[in-house]
């Protein structure tokens, strides 16, 4: 079953609405809701290879992102003009990030599409200046005393699409959502940011994919031992932060290790049919290395991808 919900954003979000981002969000929710015995429970589940759940990153209400599919050669040798053509438009699109629901639809079943010159979705990015507050005096310090936040105003709504396959979650998930709509998500939210609003709740209907030999990813994930290797990717360097208590003390290292992970739209080839892909990381915290785990699973899509040097 897979659950879609859109969500309106009235204040700036810190950082990007990625799938580990938001699962590490609804961990800390279920400790606050259910308690540790739950929490323990639901990681337990994913170091045995069994999440109840894996949830996508969020996108554009609307869109998807472009699937990493290579650009088809013309068989039959262009002039000169027309390379010069080809080559301006493929520079364009392979720049482009999202495609329409429609067209990420003939994409996945393996249809080569034109795709039109239309806008994409842009987000708003700004920067905002904050003193560094001297602990002991109470005052901003004299030298190197400013820093600067990064923090986005989405243009849109967003959606989030949950993959359940424990049906009893379906309820939890439900209430883990609404407690992060009081509580706001991502970096500085108790100061206001990352505060959305749930506009619906609803099934997602997949359409049908002929023949599929591979599957589009819809999540920043970390692949696992026994996951395809076989496909066209991106890989982004995450330096994230601890949360909540964690990052607290002065002789806490706020920071996780930096972890490698691939970016959405990912393709892979597998004739191997499965629900999701990634795994679960632990052991990148400096200081609670037996407590703090990443979540870097991926929503996964079938897809009919091309055969490209007999790469299947």
């Amino acid at each position: 079953m897979i659950l879609e919900y859109q969500l309106q954003f009235h204040s700036p979000l810190v950082g990007t609405l990625d799938s580990d981002m938001i699962m590490g969000s609804m961990a800390w929710a279920l400790l606050r809701c259910e308690g540790e015995q739950a929490l323990q429970s639901w990681i337990d589940m994913c170091k045995q290879g069994n999440p109840p759940f894996v949830v996508s990153n969020g996108f554009p209400t609307g869109f998807f992102p472009k699937p990493m599919i290579p650009f088809r050669k013309k068989e039959q040798p262009l002039h000169k003009q027309e390379q010069i053509k080809e080559a301006r438009t493929n520079k364009k699109l392979k720049a482009r990030k999202w495609v329409s629901t429609n067209l990420f639809y003939e994409m996945l079943n393996g249809t080569f599409v034109q795709m039109p010159g239309m806008d994409e979705p842009r987000d708003f990015i700004g920067q905002q200046i904050h003193a560094i507050i001297d602990r002991t005096t109470g005052t901003s310090l004299t030298e190197g005393g400013l820093y600067e936040t990064s923090y986005r105003w989405f243009s849109m709504n967003i959606s989030l699409y949950f993959q359940i396959f424990d049906l009893s979650w379906e309820n939890r998930i439900d209430d883990l959502m609404k407690y992060l709509e009081y509580e706001g998500i991502g970096a500085k939210k108790s100061i206001g940011y990352g505060r959305f609003r749930i506009i619906t709740k609803q099934h997602m209907q997949v359409r049908r994919i002929n023949n599929p030999n591979g599957f589009v990813v819809l999540s920043h994930f970390v692949p696992s031992r026994d996951d395809s290797t076989n496909g066209f990717y991106k890989i982004k360097t995450k330096y994230g932060r601890l949360g909540e208590e964690f990052s607290k003390g002065v002789s806490v290292n706020p920071f996780k290790k930096p972890i490698l992970m691939i970016e959405h739209g990912a393709c892979f080839y597998t004739q191997k049919p499965q629900k999701f892909c990634g795994r679960i990381l632990s052991n990148i915290s400096f200081n609670h290395t037996d407590k703090v785990v990443q979540m870097c699973y991926g929503f996964i899509m079938p897809a009919r991808l091309p055969i490209i040097d007999g790469n299947l």
